[in-house]
C-alpha cells in the first residue's frame, strides 16, 4: 500500500449513518482497518489469482466470495488483478459492483479510474459510495472533477465518502463546493467538509469553520474545531474542551473520545483525559485543561 493511500484510509472518520447503511460501513471498517495494520501476512500472489481465476470461472456465489477476498487481500502490486475487477465493476449485481470498487481502491491502480467514475453514476447509492471512497487513492484531475460532481449526489453517504476522498487528495479545485458542504442537510457531509477544508489548507476557509464551531451537531463542532487548528487557528480550542463534557445519548464516550484526541492533536497535550474514566477524573481533567487555556487566551 502506497503512502497515499495508506494517508486516505487514514482520514475516513466516523459519523451517524442511518440503520440502512450500517452493514456497509461496519464490513468496509473491518476494510480498512485490515488495510491499515497491514491484514495480516501478505496471501501469496497465486493465492491473489486463484480469486481471479474464481472471479472469471466460478457459479455467481464463488465469484462474489472471490471479488469479497480481493477486496481484503490485494494491494497495489497486485495489477494482476485490475482488469478482471474493472469487468466485474461493469457488472450490474450490486455486491459485486462494491467488493470490486474497494478492491480496486486498495490497488490504487490509475487505468481503474475511467471505471470507478463511472461507477460514481451507477444507480445504486451503495455502488456509488463504494466508488467515491475508492478514488480517494487516486490522486488525479479526472478524480478531482468526478468527486465534485459527487458532491451534488441525491444520497448523503454518497456525499459524505466524496468530502472524505477530496479531504485526503487535498483537492484545492473542491473549496467552493466543500464550503458549500458546511451547511448541507446531513450532520455527517457538514462534519467531512470541515474535515476536508482542514486538510486542503486554504486559510479563506476559517470564517465559514468558525461559524461552524456553532453547529447544532456535535461531531461537526469537533470536526470544525480540528479543521480550524490545522489552519494554525485556535478558536475552536474551548469548543473541544467543552465537548469533553459530552454526554450526547449513548456516543458520549465517542465524542468525548474525539474531542480529546484533536485535543492532543492540536496542542501536544493531554493532562490525563480519560473518555471511560469515572466522572469524577473526567472533571479533574477538564479542569487542568480549562486552566491551561486561560492562561493562553
Amino acid at each position: 500500500m502506497s503512502n497515499k493511500q495508506a494517508d486516505y484510509l487514514s482520514s475516513v472518520g466516523g459519523f451517524s449513518p442511518s440503520a440502512r447503511f450500517l452493514p456497509v460501513l461496519i464490513g468496509l471498517g473491518a476494510i480498512l482497518a485490515a488495510a491499515v495494520t497491514g491484514c495480516g501476512e501478505r496471501p501469496m500472489e497465486d493465492d491473489v489469482v486463484s480469486y481471479v481465476s474464481e472471479l472469471v470461472r466460478g457459479d455467481f456465489l464463488r465469484r462474489v466470495t472471490a471479488a469479497e477476498e480481493l477486496s481484503r487481500v490485494v494491494d497495489e502490486n497486485d495489477v494482476v488483478a485490475v482488469p478482471y475487477l474493472i469487468e466485474a465493476l461493469a457488472e450490474p449485481r450490486e455486491m459485486y459492483q462494491r467488493y470490486s470498487a474497494r478492491a480496486l481502491g486498495r490497488i490504487g491502480c490509475y487505468s481503474a479510474i475511467p471505471a470507478l467514475i463511472r461507477a460514481t453514476r451507477d444507480e445504486s447509492d451503495y455502488v456509488r459510495y463504494d466508488a467515491a471512497l475508492a478514488l480517494g487513492g487516486m490522486d488525479d484531475r479526472r478524480v478531482h472533477r468526478a468527486l465534485i460532481e459527487a458532491l451534488r449526489d441525491e444520497s448523503s453517504y454518497v456525499r459524505w465518502a466524496a468530502a472524505e476522498s477530496l479531504g485526503a487528495l487535498r483537492a484545492e479545485e473542491a473549496y467552493p463546493r466543500l464550503v458549500s458542504g458546511l451547511r448541507d442537510s446531513s450532520s455527517f457531509v457538514r462534519s467531512a467538509s470541515a474535515n476536508a477544508l482542514g486538510r486542503i489548507g486554504d486559510e479563506a476557509a476559517i470564517p465559514d469553520l468558525r461559524s461552524s464551531l456553532f453547529d447544532r451537531n456535535l461531531w461537526v463542532r469537533n470536526a470544525a474545531a480540528r479543521a480550524l487548528a490545522l489552519l494554525g487557528d485556535n478558536a475552536g480550542i474551548p469548543v473541544l474542551i467543552r465537548n469533553l463534557e459530552s454526554t450526547a445519548r449513548e456516543r458520549d464516550q465517542m465524542v468525548r473520545a474525539q474531542a480529546a484526541e484533536f485535543l492532543r492533536e492540536a496542542t501536544g497535550e493531554d493532562f490525563g483525559f480519560d473518555p471511560h474514566g469515572t466522572d469524577a477524573e473526567r472533571r479533574e481533567a477538564i479542569r487542568r485543561w480549562e486552566s491551561w487555556w486561560q492562561e493562553r487566551r
